[in-house]
């Protein structure tokens, strides 16, 4: 508005600034969903319910995600998708997988039933969440496992080297061990497997293992079993079915 404008015509100066000032009060109290957006959001899918909006004034708007614990044993069953349990979640990994634990407690508790396998996306495939299903439930995993340990830079990663799993130390290409103190970091998730500088420090494979580091360090996570047995199901004739059967189970 250009400054010599008169926004309230008609009405004396004392009077005119009198009904400016409470213009801009109410302005500034006003609710923020009375206002016009700021930013015109972003379209959200209409055949998903990951999605979430988060404007950048006012309340949010959710879409919230549910999950659906469907058998896939006989045919008859996926084509009549039958559900047996829903849980609604966060769209945020953590919070899946614990609705997924949630609906098969519950499912086991009030239908006695019990799936030899789970099939689903990679929100399942933490390690915290495979040791669970293997571990403890017996489950077969049919789920993509997380795994970050591929370097990018070229150098070893993790699967380059050897793990033993009685002695428990790893052992390098060049037939070296890197072993632990037993102590457990992140939050009590995680072993650290050291090298020593005495091997590592001459090694012609240096450059290529830990070039910025003394000696070469590795992870491990304190469920890495059940990580290993998610991996080994990976590819095969059943793990192959669990995805072409998942498809169907998404469009419900």
């Amino acid at each position: 508005m250009p400054t010599n404008s008169v926004p309230f015509p008609g009405v004396s100066g004392s009077r005119r600034t009198t009904l400016r000032q409470r213009h801009r009060r109410c302005r500034s109290i006003s609710p923020p969903w009375t206002r016009p957006p700021l930013v015109r959001p972003l379209t959200l899918s209409r055949s998903s319910s990951r999605p979430l909006i988060r404007p950048p004034s006012g309340p949010a708007r959710c879409v919230v995600p549910r999950s659906l614990l469907m058998p896939t044993t006989t045919s008859s069953a996926l084509k009549a998708a039958v559900i047996v349990n829903v849980e609604a979640s966060r769209a945020v990994r953590q919070a899946e997988a614990g609705a997924a634990r949630t609906m098969l407690e519950r499912t086991a508790e009030r239908f006695r039933l019990k799936p030899k396998r789970l099939a689903g996306d990679s929100a399942y495939g933490e390690a915290e969440m495979l040791h669970w299903l293997v571990e403890e439930q017996k489950i077969e995993p049919h789920v993509p496992v997380i795994d970050k340990s591929t370097r990018q830079d070229g150098t070893f990663s993790r699967a380059e080297f050897t793990y033993d799993a009685g002695a428990d130390p790893y052992t390098c290409p060049e037939g070296k061990t890197l072993t632990t103190s037993g102590r457990i970091v992140n939050e009590g998730t995680t072993h650290i497997y050291l090298g020593i500088t005495f091997d590592c420090g001459p090694c012609h494979l240096k450059q290529q293992c830990c070039p910025n580091t003394p000696a070469r360090r590795i992870t491990r996570s304190i469920y890495e079993n059940a990580r290993v047995v998610a991996r080994a199901l990976k590819g095969t004739p059943a793990f192959e079915q669990s995805r072409q059967d998942r498809k169907r189970v998404e469009m419900v």
